[in-house]
């Protein structure tokens, strides 16, 4: 017969002091395995989010070449025109933060010194306190940085602090950005240098009994694409004078006098070269 005023012998709700410790344990254990991983995935992408925004400024320094006939510049001081305030007319970003990336770490922007390489490399440091070395520095090692495969510290001088970074966070190698960007193709298709050839034909004198002719000098003036206004230069009378090193977007103004007056013809480059004559009045396209 069942007496139901009998003690119950059911275990009460909740969890032991033993088993409380020990749930906590293994949590501690789960922390203490993901917890790098997962600081290691977050770096990861930092660094690959700065490597897309290199790669996009290496695409804008094309822009800005195909537009100007020219590289951006590195000027000094920062108040005069330079790279970061060139880029910034054709990027989504201010010049400020072209300047800097997301670690508030200095963005370098270094062309190739042998100009005819047609080269520069965009260089970002991922991580807080280690610098770049100074930007004359990677100019003067630009072959060796440029050869270096990714994941390695270049073997150049300034480059010591590049080296392992204490566990379990990244290497300091593995927070180096570079972007190199090469600009051959848009030298090679769309700035091939252009020629203008200038023929002052005036005669100086007729042969006798025609009256003698006065000799008449003419003069051009060439404003760059980028702007950049050059002093004025004369064609004398019977003198040719070729111009080889035109590019796209260039301007020339050709006068008919030697100082003062306005110009009597301007032509903006676009893809053939040209030729002007002077006929003693006027320019005349060929």
């Amino acid at each position: 017969m069942i007496n139901l005023n009998a003690p119950s012998f059911r275990r009460p709700a909740g969890f032991t002091l033993v088993e409380m410790i020990g749930v906590l344990a293994i949590l501690t254990i789960l922390a203490g395995i993901i917890t790098p991983n997962v600081l290691h995935t977050i770096e990861r992408a930092a660094v690959r989010a700065e490597s897309d925004n290199l790669h996009v400024l290496g695409g804008e320094i094309a822009l800005y070449l195909r537009d100007n006939a020219i590289m951006p510049t590195t000027a000094v001081p920062p108040s005069l025109p330079n790279w970061t305030s060139q880029l910034a007319t054709y990027s989504a970003l201010s010049a400020a933060d072209i300047l800097t990336n997301k670690r508030q770490m200095t963005r370098l922007y270094v062309p190739d010194p042998v100009a005819a390489n047609q080269r520069a490399m965009l260089l970002s440091s991922m991580r807080t306190g280690v610098a770049l070395p100074a930007a004359a520095t990677i100019s003067a090692n630009f072959q060796t940085i440029w050869n270096t495969a990714d994941g390695k510290v270049p073997v150049a001088a300034g480059w010591g602090a590049w080296g392992a970074g204490p566990a379990p966070a990244l290497d300091n190698i593995e927070y180096l950005v570079i972007e190199r960007v090469n600009l051959s193709s848009v030298y090679r298709t769309d700035l091939q240098p252009l020629t203008i050839t200038l023929n002052n034909k005036t005669p100086i004198a007729a042969a006798p009994p025609a009256p003698a002719v006065p000799a008449t000098n003419a003069s051009y003036v060439i404003t760059l694409a980028n702007g950049t206004v050059q002093a004025r230069q004369p064609v004398n009378a019977t003198v040719s004078v070729v111009l080889s090193l035109m590019h796209p977007k260039d301007r020339i103004d050709l006068y008919r006098v030697l100082v003062g007056g306005s110009p009597d013809s301007s032509y903006v480059l676009s893809t053939n070269s040209k030729t002007f004559d002077f006929n003693g009045t006027n320019w005349i396209p060929q």
